[in-house]
């Protein structure tokens, strides 16, 4: 039998193959796992459990906060993970305020830090970093049952520097799961998302923050946020009304809701009505000489028609006992602005007389 030599370079390489695999079997053996049976508890944990789970989430939380980008995401999933098994009510509620209580209690939210060296492109990266790590804690927030660690968290990314936080945080406070709030914390979130949405630039921020304070049941919020914003469209004919007409339709659903189960709305539907006026009024008036695009002009419209639906159902819902403008459909299918811009001030003189009785100032496009 011929035996064959390998070069030295050969018995290197799979020396370090096999370094590799033993390395990889060695962190998978050292990664926390949660047992299967845990999965069903139907009672507290024990001490031995809550070591377990601690122990778990202590070293998904140390990767998703110190770690680079790979780690950081695997973090985020293996710390969302336990909430997708199948669990138990019991064990998801335990083990959800453990992640909150710690996450809460870690640097994951903190401020961005101060550059620490002059090595510019060290330091950007360093940004990016922690940038990717609060995002990251917001999307696990987004899974965690509601309690006062998770808001904290939320509030947190809500006023972050950097919209992609804001977008997710905000995001987290949406749908979801259980919520274990109390009413403090409640209001603290409610009065969070107005400021902000009053002083958000980006849209689709902007389109979240109104949503979320739908979803917080804060009409008045909405209305005082849907009043505030038409100043940014003025003299700006070629912005967009996306997030104003999802959140003025969504809070009209909600408004209608709440009507047919016998609640009154009357405040609601006259502030309702007041933003549909003057948003009306505004691009009726600045559409027809702005020569816009098609896809713009025809979200103007798409504005234009929801503002006029809002006027008609307010109309009737508050028994009005002035007449209605009559409809504007052919005007709109024919983007016949200036029969629109018509339809526009009619509805204002409405808007004047009971039950709605606004003033002038009241319905200025630019007014308070």
């Amino acid at each position: 039998m011929k035996f064959t030599s390998w070069p030295m370079a050969g018995w290197a390489c799979v020396l370090v193959a096999m370094f590799v695999v033993v390395m990889a079997q060695a962190q998978d053996q050292a990664r926390p796992t949660i047992p299967a049976e845990m999965y069903q508890v139907d009672g507290p944990f024990s001490a031995d459990q809550l070591r377990t789970v601690e122990s778990y989430v202590d070293y998904y939380i140390h990767q998703l906060v110190s770690g680079q980008e790979d780690a950081i995401v695997d973090g985020r999933n293996e710390l969302v993970a336990p909430m997708e098994k199948g669990g138990s009510k019991t064990f998801n509620e335990q083990y959800s305020v453990i992640v909150a209580r710690k996450l809460d209690a870690s640097a994951a939210m903190n401020k961005p830090a101060a550059p620490s060296g002059d090595d510019e492109q060290a330091n950007r990266k360093e940004a990016a970093r922690q940038v990717v790590v609060r995002l990251n804690t917001m999307v696990v927030s987004s899974r965690l049952i509601k309690d006062d660690h998770v808001i904290n968290l939320i509030l947190k990314g809500i006023e972050d520097e950097n919209p992609a936080v804001r977008y997710w945080a905000v995001r987290a406070v949406i749908g979801g799961g259980e919520s274990n709030l109390a009413q403090e914390q409640k209001n603290k979130l409610v009065t969070t998302l107005g400021r902000q949405v009053n002083v958000e630039q980006v849209e689709e921020v902007v389109r979240q923050l109104l949503l979320a304070l739908i979803e917080q049941d804060a009409a008045d919020q909405v209305l005082q946020a849907l009043n505030e914003q038409i100043k940014q469209h003025v003299d700006k004919p070629r912005l967009t009304y996306d997030s104003n007409r999802e959140a003025m339709r969504s809070l009209l659903r909600k408004i209608q809701v709440d009507l047919a189960s016998g609640q009154v709305v009357d405040q609601s539907f006259r502030q309702l009505a007041r933003a549909a006026c003057r948003y009306m009024e505004l691009i009726t008036k600045q559409t027809p000489g702005a020569a816009l695009d098609e896809e713009t002009e025809r979200d103007h419209l798409e504005m234009v028609k929801l503002c006029d639906m809002v006027l008609r159902q307010a109309h009737e819902a508050l028994q009005s006992g002035v007449s209605a403008p009559p409809s504007i459909d052919a005007a709109a299918f024919g983007k016949n602005w200036s029969a629109l811009q018509v339809a526009a001030t009619q509805w204002h003189a409405v808007l004047m007389q009971p039950p709605f009785n606004f003033t002038e100032d009241d319905l200025a496009t630019a007014g308070q």
